[in-house]
């Protein structure tokens, strides 16, 4: 029988009186490749940033291979967190990556002896059966190869578990069965894998057991053989009565937007949406998914995507045009708000109008800006953001809102928000879903692109594939 190298007591963690994980419980056994399932905001990467020690856990307890363990205590936890963005170093090669840090003689090595460490990395990549070659540069690898490497060179440094935290987010199929096999090979040595998605498909493949995550507790725990990929889609699908209903988005409104989007072996998909509706779009494949965002949007004028607004065809030279026509977009990631970190709250809200309306040409002076709004903006809506100054007081979910806001300033028609819930937790999302039902009471229109379908369920009327 396997032994319990991990054991999760209790786990508690808040944020800014934001509960994220709520007395979760659960166990890992050794070899093991555990999924943990949950929408974007149910604590997935919280969890294992935790786990990894990059987090302190508010309340609850860690047994690692039955002794109490603090990971965000220890210099050298044997957990090891690999997220979507790898941490390798990409101007440097395979060889130097390996054994950049390699500790030799309680002292860690700055820089990397080449010969050596090529002759080194031959041999441990020949071990491990993968076909990368030593003196390759990082940056000229695959999303998938960058992870099989970093999933090494953690079990070199000595980890036991690895912590899989939605790395497929950017991965083409090439990656998906690069990255399988590399599972593969870990539990043949023993190592545990747990990995975290919102997405069931891979996990269906890969994952021996898959625990549920809702709301930061644990729903469940499934054997694979057990339940089919139709119900664990139903047990997803749960708990959303504090979103809007379909109910809420008018059917026979006139469309303010269309689009025929190619599809890979069928004929073009049309997307059309109607005044005050909520819509969704889902596409796995990470790059087809922001080529149709940047096409929708008007970032990509030479996109051959055929656009209609308002029963008009359109054909935007720049991305102006696409504003001027009605629409916006917003990234539903946390590094593309576009707020400038050296302004205020209040400037950042009204920069927008000094963009578009006083500087026509999109050339920011800040010292103009200054000038123009040496008095604190004042508006209702910034009311909740009292008392905090600077965007960097602001959490993830709140630059999110304030840039949301931004957009509404102009009575956008059509808003699309690409990669919509990634990055904030289940209260944050619930608060944007009631807004934009808010906005659909006036008439305005949402696209929602995803390339999960479990995120988008309960919000939208209707969700094309």
């Amino acid at each position: 029988m396997k032994q319990i190298i991990l054991r999760v007591f209790q786990l508690f963690k808040q944020h800014h009186q934001t509960t994220i994980l709520d007395q979760l419980s659960f166990e890992v056994y050794e070899g093991e490749i555990l999924g943990i399932l949950g929408r974007s905001g149910s604590g997935k990467s919280t969890l294992c940033q935790v786990l990894s020690g990059g987090y302190a856990a508010d309340g609850g307890k860690l047994y690692f291979q039955g002794r109490p363990f603090s990971p965000w205590k220890s210099s050298r936890p044997p957990i090891a967190l690999l997220n979507e963005r790898s941490s390798l170093l990409p101007m440097m090669t395979v060889a130097q990556n390996l054994f950049l840090f390699e500790p030799i003689s309680g002292q860690k090595r700055f820089f990397a002896h080449e010969k050596e460490d090529v002759r080194k990395a031959q041999c441990l990549l020949k071990e491990w059966g993968v076909s990368l070659e030593p003196c390759a540069e990082v940056k000229e690898l695959s999303h998938g190869e960058q992870h099989v490497l970093e999933s090494i060179k953690a079990v070199v440094n000595g980890a036991k578990i690895i912590l899989l935290d939605e790395v497929a987010v950017y991965y083409n199929e090439k990656d998906y069965e690069v990255m399988r096999k590399q599972i593969d090979r870990l539990k043949e040595r023993g190592i545990t894998v747990i990995y975290a998605d919102s997405r069931l498909k891979p996990m269906m493949e890969i994952c021996d057991r898959i625990l549920l995550l809702q709301h930061g507790r644990a729903c469940g725990s499934y054997f694979r053989e057990e339940v089919s990929e139709k119900r664990f889609g139903s047990l997803l699908a749960e708990n959303f009565g504090e979103f809007p209903s379909k109910q809420h988005f008018t059917q026979d409104n006139n469309t303010v937007f269309c689009a025929q989007i190619p599809g890979k072996e069928t004929s073009p998909m049309e997307i059309c949406v109607r005044s005050g509706e909520i819509v969704g779009y889902v596409e796995e494949d990470e790059a087809q998914l922001q080529m149709v965002a940047e096409a929708l949007s008007g970032i990509n004028c030479k996109s051959s995507i055929p656009i209609w607004m308002e029963g008009k065809q359109v054909r935007w030279k720049r991305k102006a045009h696409a504003k001027k026509d009605g629409v916006e977009i917003l990234y539903g990631c946390e590094d593309q708000y576009h707020l400038f970190s050296n302004f205020s709250i209040g400037l950042n809200y009204c920069i927008t109008v000094l963009d578009r309306v006083k500087n026509p040409w999109g050339i920011i002076k800040p010292g103009l800006v200054q000038y123009l709004f040496q008095k604190e903006v004042k508006d209702e809506r910034l009311e909740k953001y009292s008392g905090r100054e600077a965007i960097w007081d602001l959490d993830v979910d709140e630059r999110l809102a304030l840039y949301l806001e931004r957009l509404l300033l102009f009575k956008p028609k059509i808003i699309l928000i690409y990669n919509f819930g990634r990055g904030i937790d289940f209260i944050s999302r619930r608060r944007l879903c009631q807004r934009m039902a808010k906005e659909c009471a006036s008439g305005m229109a949402f696209l929602l692109l995803s390339n999960n379908e479990l995120d988008l369920e309960g919000i939208c009327s209707r969700i094309y594939h």
